[in-house]
């Protein structure tokens, strides 16, 4: 495939990617705000790696070939795109929460 080709190809689909993004804070401003003049909360619950991928941790537990640090770093390569994924990171600089559950 023509290399100009490629780059256009490349830059729609980051195009399409930043749209949908900004789409999706929209969504969720409006969505948060909605939720609140309804009379409604806004609960936020943090969700450290360990309980986000136990199998993996139990995993880790019974093979001590890594140590915890270089395991978590492994574990967030392997898991790049489910972590980095709009569902997952849209509301990380929201801030407006009213209770945080840790």
């Amino acid at each position: 495939m023509d290399n100009n080709i490629e780059e256009q190809l490349q830059q729609f689909q980051t195009s399409l990617i930043e749209k949908a993004v900004d789409t999706l804070k929209d969504i969720r401003d409006k969505y948060m705000l909605a939720v609140k003049d309804a009379g409604g909360i806004n609960i936020r619950v943090e969700r450290p790696l360990h309980t986000r991928f136990k199998e993996h941790y139990f995993e880790f537990e019974m093979d001590r070939t890594m140590d915890r640090y270089e395991f978590e770093v492994f574990l967030i390569e392997e898991k790049s795109l489910s972590l980095r994924h709009p569902s997952e990171t849209s509301l990380d600089n929201y801030e407006d929460w009213d209770y945080v559950i840790k």
